[in-house]
């Protein structure tokens, strides 16, 4: 390879390298302000703060895909929040895995998107209220007439019916 050639390429991982760094930086200072910001004169919460913030980013660096753009979107540069999401986001749909796919995990998902959190909680009440409908109001006129006006929305018939 010419000397031009390797001199433009050692260019570029230079230039790389220092665009890496400075967005490093950029991202330290960020969080070194927003504690600040957050916790003004009392240096040892500001560096708890901190600590834990640069923790927690390094955490969500292992992750990626829908998830964690999601919860990025939802706490910006907290990044503890960010983790948490995470977390909670990944417990979840790992939990609706387990469970049947049926009516009801298909009106929570179009009820909630990939918010598998609010999903999970949703499919849990839909079929607690599918449980107390089958139990106390089977054949019952009232529930055919709210199930006529809410579908499979177990929690609205039962919310019918009692009102």
């Amino acid at each position: 390879m010419q000397r031009w050639a390797l001199e433009g390429v050692a260019g570029m991982l230079v230039a790389a390298l220092s665009l890496l760094s400075s967005t490093a930086a950029s991202l330290a200072d960020e969080i070194d302000r927003e504690c600040r910001a957050r916790w003004g004169a009392d240096r040892d919460m500001v560096g708890y703060c901190v600590e834990n913030q640069r923790r927690a980013k390094r955490e969500v660096g292992a992750f990626s895909g829908s998830i964690r753009r999601n919860c990025e979107r939802e706490w910006g540069t907290d990044y503890e929040m960010v983790i948490y999401c995470i977390r909670n986001q990944t417990e979840s749909l790992s939990n609706l895995r387990r469970l049947p796919d049926d009516g009801i995990a298909r009106h929570c998902r179009n009820k909630w998107g990939d918010d598998f959190e609010m999903v999970e909680y949703c499919d849990g009440n839909q079929r607690s209220a599918k449980r107390v409908l089958e139990q106390s109001w089977s054949g019952s006129p009232a529930r055919a007439r709210c199930e006529r006006k809410w579908g499979v929305d177990y929690e609205m018939i039962l919310y019918c019916i009692r009102h």
